[in-house]
């Protein structure tokens, strides 16, 4: 593995005894850097999914307010349209949520198993977290469980308007 590659699997070699300080550096900015980039991936998924379904969330609320106005009750299969597709937005967002969840897992993983028990790593920060293991753990649990609260909510609406 090139030192200035970001890690590409978990099969590479611990590093040496006596291995240098800048080389380890080298390798743990190079982790860094990969984990900085999944959070970005998670942070820019996860934003676009609250941008999505507030988009919908008001078409179906400004939908229900016209349609109550005017007695129209066909708008109700438009709602329903509208829900299906925040279902489905969530349910495939919660997917490419995940995958920069497990990818930022694997990545401290690999660092913990192969890199991080050299002495010049432990004079490292972690990769995430900022030292703690409870934020390292838990700080992707709102982008995680989001997807699925929003589907518990268009299902929600889905139950007032069809009855």
């Amino acid at each position: 593995m090139n030192s200035t590659n970001a890690p590409s699997s978990h099969k590479q070699a611990a590093f040496p005894d006596g291995a240098e300080p800048e080389v380890i550096l080298k390798f743990f900015l190079a982790y860094r850097s990969y984990e900085e980039h999944e959070n970005l991936l998670l942070n820019h998924r996860t934003t676009w999914l609250v941008a999505i379904e507030s988009g919908l969330i008001a078409a179906c609320g400004f939908t229900l307010n016209k349609s109550l106005e005017a007695g129209n009750p066909a708008a109700s299969r438009f709602i329903v349209g509208l829900g299906l597709m925040g279902i489905a937005i969530a349910l495939w967002s919660f997917i490419s949520i995940m995958t920069a969840i497990v990818a930022q897992r694997e990545i401290r993983k690999t660092w913990r198993l192969h890199f991080s028990k050299s002495a010049a790593a432990c004079r490292l920060p972690n990769l995430a977290g900022g030292g703690s293991e409870f934020a390292t753990m838990y700080g992707g649990l709102l982008a995680g469980t989001l997807p699925f609260l929003i589907t518990l909510l268009w299902l929600y609406i889905l139950w007032l308007v069809i009855g």
